[in-house]
């Protein structure tokens, strides 16, 4: 992966489980890491839920081989200077065009927020 790409930064969280309900908690990580990456916006779609309309956004995100980036995970992304929270969906591995190394992570993030 071109270093030089890697313009923005996430932070990692990898949440602890509570094993009676088997959810997840995010208040409490496991072990958060940051790194440099690369994000850019990849759609919009409202949703309609009983508390409201919904925004959610999908950004793809690239991260160097070797990046502990799990589905599920909570990630804080810098970009443009804000930072915003969203959980990753999906995480694919790349390899180069002979196959034999690993070339980046390419992870889809989604966003929630209400929008009333």
């Amino acid at each position: 992966m071109i270093d030089r790409l890697l313009v923005h930064t996430a932070t990692i969280d990898r949440p602890t489980h509570v094993i009676a309900g088997q959810k997840k908690a995010f208040g409490a990580t496991v072990g958060a890491t940051t790194v440099a990456c690369r994000v850019e916006p990849a759609g919009e779609s409202p949703r309609a839920t009983l508390l409201g309309l919904t925004s959610s956004e999908a950004w793809r995100a690239w991260f160097p081989p070797g990046t502990d980036v799990r589905i599920r995970a909570e990630v804080v992304i810098t970009y443009d200077g804000v930072a915003m929270r969203a959980i990753v969906e999906s995480v694919e591995p790349y390899s180069a065009r002979d196959g034999a190394v690993s070339h980046h992570l390419e992870a889809m993030l989604r966003r929630r927020q209400a929008t009333s």
